[in-house]
């Protein structure tokens, strides 16, 4: 992968001593990355000797833009790996100043460690030493290392995107349906999706059960959060580019890809095998006035999909769901955005309250249903439909505004978003997300 910063990103490696083995085959395959100023890799090999060692370790975790985590049995019976490195990069994480990357060197039982919630690093989605590959499973982790490092440096906005959304997908995939009924819950109804996120600030962060009307979408957005905030978002970035001009030439290869993930209304379908869970969309007339919905896959198996089934390919319908309320992780979107530089030019409030406020529906546990309004005709949805295209080094999103419930209106400007790529590689579409990990298998990035 071509170069083009001038200060190389920084990796911090934790590891546990008892797994050095793993730790010399990765540096081996980050070799040419590093030679190539790409990177900057850090060990406790790296530890000057005849000083203290706790200081340095600090600071060059203090300092790094990306955390690789090698998680073993090793790793996790390691106090100093989880009660201190793991702590303080999982607090830089959470302010979107790192990356936070674990590695599934061999199997781990994470219980309810929040470890587990993570996306990780996987070889043809096993973990390392179960691949059987070798050296060239190493090189495939250090492939997907070089790829997060491209992203990092704000040169791939697309495959960020992609990234992050993988992220978050993963994020919402928590224990929830193992824990017991709440004995005391709290339960509210809401007759739309508006006034779901109204109630906030409110009454959202007492609620354990919320009952909401809506159009379920097989279709999930792409972007999470209050409508306001992103409604906000979106407004504030249009501001800024026309304010710093500057700003929007240096960036005018990748502008069009932050103005698509600001507008909030794109889409995609998330059917993957992988996650306990899938996730649908809750709608009201826009994508952008939107509740993630996380589905069990049992029940959406069983429940969900004969209804789907029966739309004639529209892949929405008229419901009342009750679900399991719960915070989602929204960090991705300040990782994003700061990886652009946005954070520069917008006010930091308007990214505070997209990844403070954001919540999500579980179903298919107790105490949840989704509940098909017989008889109700699906609502117009407004949304967008896209395609991530590459061309030399420029990433972009196509995409068409269209009613997300019409597939014929969706087929035909899914065709025309195809003849837009022209002679572009076309990475992936709304209908057909992939993992950066099935990308690189494919070698198309």
């Amino acid at each position: 992968m071509k170069s083009t910063t001038r200060k190389p990103i920084e990796l911090f490696i934790s590891y546990s001593h008892k797994d050095r083995k793993h730790l010399e085959k990765l540096l081996g395959q980050l070799t040419a990355l590093e030679q190539s100023g790409s990177i900057l890799c850090w060990s406790d090999s790296e530890i000057e000797l005849g000083k203290n060692w706790q200081p340095q370790l600090i600071e060059a975790l203090r300092r790094s833009d990306i955390v690789l985590l090698l998680l073993t049995a090793n790793f996790l019976k390691s106090e100093y790996c989880v009660e201190t490195e793991l702590q303080l990069a999982r607090e830089r994480e959470k302010q979107g100043q790192i990356d936070l990357l674990p590695i599934w060197v061999d199997q781990v039982q994470f219980g309810d460690h929040w470890l587990g919630q993570l996306q990780a690093i996987k070889v043809n989605d096993k973990f390392v030493v179960q691949s059987r590959l070798g050296s060239a499973a190493w090189e495939s982790v250090a492939r997907q290392i070089g790829l997060k490092v491209e992203c990092m440096r704000g040169n791939r906005p697309v495959m960020q995107a992609l990234n992050e959304v993988d992220e978050v997908v993963h994020s919402g995939d928590v224990g929830l349906a193992n824990l017991p009924p709440h004995k005391n819950a709290l339960k509210a109804d809401f007759p739309t999706v508006s006034a779901f996120w109204k109630s906030k600030s409110i009454v959202l962060p007492d609620l354990h059960y919320a009952t909401v009307q809506g159009t379920l979408s097989q279709f999930a957005p792409m972007l999470m959060g209050p409508p306001g905030a992103k409604r906000v978002l979106h407004r504030e970035f249009r501001k800024a580019i026309e304010t710093h001009r500057g700003f929007g030439e240096r960036k005018r290869l990748t502008i069009n890809a932050c103005m698509s993930i600001s507008a909030g209304q794109m889409v995609h379908h998330e059917v993957r095998s992988g996650n306990s869970k899938r996730l649908l969309g809750l709608y009201e007339s826009i994508v952008r006035n939107s509740i993630p919905v996380f589905a069990l896959a049992e029940y959406y198996d069983e429940v969900l999909v004969p209804l789907f089934r029966d739309t004639q390919g529209s892949g929405c319908l008229e419901v009342i769901v009750t679900g399991r309320l719960f915070q989602l992780d929204n960090n991705y979107i300040r990782r994003f955005l700061a990886r652009q530089g946005i954070d520069q030019i917008i006010q930091p409030y308007v990214i505070d309250e997209l990844c403070r406020d954001s919540y999500a529906l579980e179903v298919g546990g107790p105490g949840t249903e989704v509940r098909q309004l017989v008889g109700q005709p699906v609502r117009y949805l407004d949304g967008d439909i896209w395609v991530a295209a590459r061309s030399a080094e420029v990433e972009r999103f196509i995409t068409a505004f269209v009613d997300i419930t019409n597939p014929a209106e969706r087929d035909e400007e899914m065709r025309r978003l195809r003849e837009d790529a022209g002679n572009s590689r076309i990475i992936a579409t709304y209908d057909q997300l992939q993992s950066v990990a099935q990308l690189l298998e494919q070698n198309d990035v």
